[in-house]
This record gives structure tokens, sequence and C-alpha cells, in this order.
């Protein structure tokens, strides 16, 4: 009954440390991930915000954007409203997204028909640049506030979770035995 005991304390050990390190709020690599922007409209242009939904695959934030990272984006403001696709034949796309998305950065998604959203690193911003711009702008990760698990995680914590199961169990039958 005694060599069920240190077994039991290190699954639980175990499946605590686990559980610690693997809960994630970061995208999985290898996953597509969706960013918001949001932008303040200048005065004489669209009025309020305008806003776009932008999601990339593979993407690490902080590195240049490829054409294959791009999946889609879809702006609207007041004045235009559009979607650009991966299978758009003129996709033109470039610049980053900051690391930690605070703070204006350079990055470029262009197509097919004027369907174009640029940010600049001085702050301001334009989509079909001769209708939509403005003063400001930033960047969100969409649902930022959502914590995921990684696979490996999960069955990680499933086997300790077992394996602490099986112990338990095992030390209840030999409890019956003794008693």
């Amino acid at each position: 009954m005694q060599n069920c005991r240190p077994a039991v304390r290190v699954a639980a050990n175990l499946s605590a440390l686990l559980l610690f390190f693997a809960w994630n709020a970061s995208p999985i690599p290898g996953s597509q991930t969706t960013y918001n922007f949001v932008g303040t409209c200048a005065a004489n242009d669209c009025s309020g915000t305008a806003s776009a939904q932008l999601v990339l695959a593979n993407y690490t934030l902080g590195a240049t954007i490829q054409a294959g990272n791009f999946v889609s984006l879809n702006y609207s403001s007041n004045l235009l409203n559009f979607t650009l696709l991966a299978s758009d034949p003129n996709l033109y796309v470039g610049g980053t997204l900051p690391v930690n998305l605070s703070g204006p950065t350079s990055a470029y998604f262009e197509g097919t028909g004027n369907k174009n959203l640029i940010t600049y690193a001085p702050g301001n911003w334009c989509a079909n640049c001769n209708l939509d711009q403005g003063p400001s702008y930033i960047w969100t990760l969409a649902g930022a506030g959502v914590p995921t698990m990684r696979a490996p995680a999960l069955i990680g914590t499933g086997l300790i979770l077992a394996a602490m199961g099986f112990f338990l169990l095992k030390r209840a039958r030999r409890r019956q035995v003794t008693a």
C-alpha cells in the first residue's frame, strides 16, 4: 500500500506541472489565426472607423508576411466593402505585424480591382487608397482572451490522469483485500 503513494504523488505533480506549462493563449503554429484591424477614418473620408479581419496561416508575429501565409481579408467601412482571397491572381502581400501587436507597422494586402489595405509605420492607413484613409489604426488578435491547449499537452495530461486513476484503483483494491 505504501508503494502506491509515491507513484500517485509523482503523477499528480507531473499532471499539475504539465497543465501549468501547456496552457497557452498564443496561436498554435501550423494553424490559421485571425487578426482584427480597426482604423480611425480621416475627417474628409470614411466616417467613424473602418474594420477588417485578416486570416493568416502558419504566421509568426514579427516575421515577414508571405503570400503563402495569406488566407483572406474582409474589409468594411461606410464607403467600401470587399473581400480579398488567397486565390486572387494579382495578390501582393508583405510587411509584418508587430510581435506584441502594439504600435504601427508596415503591412500591405493588395489584389485585383483596387482591393487593398495598406498600413504604414508612421501610423496612417488606407484601403483602396482613393476611398478610405485615416490617421491611426490598431491590429489585435481575434479572440485573444481564449486560451488554448496544445494537442500533445492534452494527450500527456490524459495519460497522466489515466495513470493516476490506475494507481488509485489499485490502492483501493489492496485496501479491500487487507480489510
